[in-house]
């Protein structure tokens, strides 16, 4: 069973587990939510677990930007969604994990790399709920056995950096 985390911290968003998760204020749309760190980073992919409680009161987001900064005030857009498709149910709890990559040509490197939600899969735009965020990003590596950049590293976010 999952249950609302009590304070609906970013923390939710970003630890993985699916019976805590983050929501935004009720209503308070555009919803961002973002991870910074101490060190830029190149996102290549992002993915989270959307969730629908069985009350139809939180929803995952149905059209969201993907967005990075190295100020986390002055932002990049580097991905629009317009229908993610997550399932929903009006009699359960769903929760589903997608994954997005980022364009070639709207990759750089940012220190602050998360996600403005506009609305959510619901009728009423009333709250939008989902966690586990992950993020993978390419690694430039001269050692390369095929000469080019293939590392790809997958990494959760450090919470020690919120």
């Amino acid at each position: 069973e999952m249950r609302i985390g009590l304070k609906r911290t970013a923390y939710d968003a970003f630890r993985g587990d699916v019976k805590e998760y983050w929501m935004n204020h009720k209503g308070q749309f555009p919803a961002k939510i973002w991870f910074h760190w101490k060190v830029a980073h190149k996102v290549t992919k992002i993915g989270f677990t959307g969730i629908s409680d069985h009350k139809g009161f939180a929803r995952p987001p149905k059209e969201f930007s993907v967005i990075g900064s190295m100020d986390c005030e002055t932002w990049t857009i580097l991905l629009n969604v317009r229908n993610a498709d997550f399932k929903t149910s009006r009699s359960e709890q769903t929760r589903e994990f997608k994954t997005w990559n980022i364009p070639s040509d709207k990759q750089g490197y940012y220190s602050c790399v998360g996600l403005s939600i506009a609305s959510t899969m619901g009728r009423r735009d009333r709250v939008v709920a989902l966690t586990n965020i992950v993020m993978w990003e390419q690694l430039d590596l001269d050692a390369s056995p095929s000469g080019k950049s293939d590392f790809v590293h997958i990494f959760r976010c450090v919470l020690a950096s919120l």
